[in-house]
């Protein structure tokens, strides 16, 4: 039984399609996403995955069906998009400094009010040390905890994730699948993944939706229960994979 079944739905995509002239991108996709689930949509390269995100992010519209988000979303793209003449704690508390907040009066006040807020967060992160460094200072696992962190710092409600460690070495991307669980475990946000890695959905995973090539429809929804798909059982684990692997 999937522990979720009974929590908030923060996500609900009910039968959405798309289309763009005469091609057809997505065709009746749904997707639910409860509180404190973590849910990967996975598919190929091109199958439309950034184009559901643009949806939910109202960044573009959808055709038919429905969207609604219960929470305030953030969205952390593959690119950690950091500023290299910010240094860290800077570039973590970006968003707070940008809030029109009443109570903040000026510029300096708002900065510094926002460094008080985010720099309780750099240990859990794993960041402390790393506060008044720049971004060509750190490693690319260590640039995604930033920008992981400052995703957070926006909102830790619902996060939107679009292929956070696809740019790394799969060293690096192992580790950082391994710290983001942690962090998880931590913080409890719902979050929303794509990802074209089986492995990583399946490690991250409390929920897949496996999406086809276009016109896009979800080919199946798999519960992932770490009970039965982990480290020690990985004959489950390879049966998972190869059949997530033929629907792809």
């Amino acid at each position: 039984m999937n522990s979720y079944q009974n929590k908030k739905v923060k996500i609900d995509i009910k039968n959405i399609s798309k289309s763009y002239e005469d091609v057809k991108v997505l065709d009746n996709i749904s997707i639910k996403v409860c509180e404190g689930e973590f849910v990967s949509i996975l598919g190929s390269s091109g199958c439309g995955k950034s184009t559901i995100f643009n949806m939910i992010t109202n960044l573009i519209e959808y055709d038919s069906g429905s969207i609604e988000i219960n929470g305030k979303l953030s969205y952390m793209y593959q690119k950690d998009l950091l500023l290299p003449h910010k240094t860290i704690i800077d570039n973590v508390s970006l968003p707070l400094t940008i809030m029109k907040e009443k109570k903040f009066y000026n510029k300096a006040i708002r900065k510094k009010e926002a460094h008080k807020k985010v720099i309780e967060y750099f240990k859990t992160f794993g960041l402390e040390g790393y506060e008044n460094k720049y971004p060509k200072e750190l490693s690319g696992g260590m640039k995604q905890r930033a920008n992981f962190l400052r995703t957070f710092v926006t909102s830790n409600d619902i996060m939107l994730l679009d292929e956070p460690f696809g740019a790394l070495d799969s060293i690096t991307k192992s580790s950082m699948q391994n710290w983001l669980l942690n962090i998880k475990n931590k913080v409890n946000s719902t979050i929303l993944l794509i990802t074209h890695d089986i492995d990583e959905a399946i490690m991250l995973s409390d929920k897949i939706y496996v999406i086809s090539k276009k016109p896009s429809i979800v080919k199946k929804e798999f519960a992932i229960d770490k009970n039965c798909i982990n480290d020690d059982n990985l004959e489950n684990t390879v049966k998972l994979k190869k059949e997530i692997l033929n629907l792809l």
